[in-house]
């Protein structure tokens, strides 16, 4: 079993959590302009370009708020957009470290369902690089303001309680000081009885960190979501399959263990303020730990290559002309003939200077 942990940074317990490096992101959704927004002056025009230019969703925010057309507040300008639930995660080239990424990972793994026509990231395979839980499957209440993180959940021994940034000391001569502002507990952690919480000031976040076969990268890529019914269904699965593996982290017979994908489910929610139960439907994130061979037909359709790099179909060697070779390429023709690729324009928010990384040898 892979007991890995990552040593904490910071004074004193650290600042945050211990974690992986970070080298990208899959998105739950997508966002969109909101609609208040849609009508003013270069909005529109601007979204476009960053989402052909593949400019991560913080990007394109920025330079929306950066429009003199942009509403201001107290606080500075207003956030111009929303995050979306669909039926399908995105990537955005602008969330990577390593160049072409995202595109690699479409490449891989996107198709095209009925009625859409764009191919589109509905599952994708994972594979996590330890087996502690607080490593690739992190959970913590997170309150942000303008300066950055205002309060955060850690463990202290048994108990979760509620940590902030402490209180700079003024001082008559500048020094520095190794470690940044030390954090200090606030209080205990209980969201219901807590006026940041209740406000909606203050969220509970959930992020897998995984890596994605088939995809250049040494660190790991992260997804992070807030559904609660999502956190308790992918909290199942990894304990499931840790009481029943042993482990959760690596292959499993040459084959990723998990695969993460979504579905339409009916969810029910408390009004408080009718004091009824309402029943809606929202597409839920899920980790699958079975039917590898059920996507087997579906993952060689997309790409053979990449369906033996993985291990999903080793005995459809006939299918590539050079097995050996580990590299993601451009599913066959056929299945993208009536998807013409866009042209990417120049987007000068985008850092394309990061030098590659290796891919992983377990990989």
């Amino acid at each position: 079993m892979n007991k890995a942990r990552i040593q904490r940074t910071g004074s004193g317990g650290g600042i945050q959590p211990s974690r992986i490096q970070k080298v990208g992101a899959v998105h739950a959704g997508i966002k969109v302009l909101i609609k208040a927004m849609e009508g003013l002056t270069g909005m529109r025009e601007t979204y476009k370009e960053g989402l052909s230019a593949g400019a991560s969703f913080d990007e394109i925010s920025l330079a929306l708020k950066r429009l003199p057309s942009c509403p201001k507040d107290a606080r500075g300008p207003k956030e111009c957009l929303t995050m979306k639930n669909v039926p399908y995660f995105s990537v955005r080239q602008g969330d990577f470290r390593t160049p072409g990424a995202a595109q690699a990972i479409m490449d891989a793994y996107a198709e095209v369902r009925f009625p859409d026509p764009e191919p589109r990231l509905y599952a994708f395979p994972i594979v996590f690089m330890a087996d502690d839980l607080d490593l690739v499957y992190r959970q913590e209440y997170v309150a942000w303001a303008a300066s950055g993180k205002h309060r955060w959940s850690e463990m202290h021994g048994d108990e979760l309680v509620c940590m902030r940034p402490g209180d700079i000391a003024v001082e008559k001569v500048s020094r520095k000081v190794m470690g940044g502002i030390p954090p200090v507990v606030d209080r205990l952690c209980d969201a219901n009885d807590c006026p940041i919480f209740a406000t909606g000031k203050c969220s509970h976040y959930a992020t897998l960190a995984f890596w994605i076969p088939g995809v250049l990268g040494v660190g790991a890529i992260e997804l992070n979501f807030k559904s609660v019914y999502a956190k308790l269904g992918i909290g199942d699965s990894l304990n499931t399959v840790m009481l029943g593996l042993g482990r959760i982290s690596g292959l499993h017979k040459g084959k990723p263990i998990f695969w993460v994908s979504k579905s339409f489910d009916g969810v029910t929610r408390a009004n408080r303020e009718k004091g009824t139960r309402e029943k809606t439907d929202h597409w839920i994130i899920h980790v699958e730990a079975s039917g590898l061979d059920a996507r087997r037909d579906r993952l060689l359709a997309i790409n053979p290559e990449v369906a033996l790099t993985i291990g999903v179909a080793a005995d459809a060697a006939s299918a590539c002309s050079s097995p050996s070779n580990r590299a993601v390429r451009a599913p066959p023709a056929s299945t993208r003939a009536s998807v013409p690729e866009k042209p990417r324009k120049a987007w000068t928010a985008i850092k394309r200077n990061a030098p590659p990384n290796r891919m992983m040898s377990s990989l």
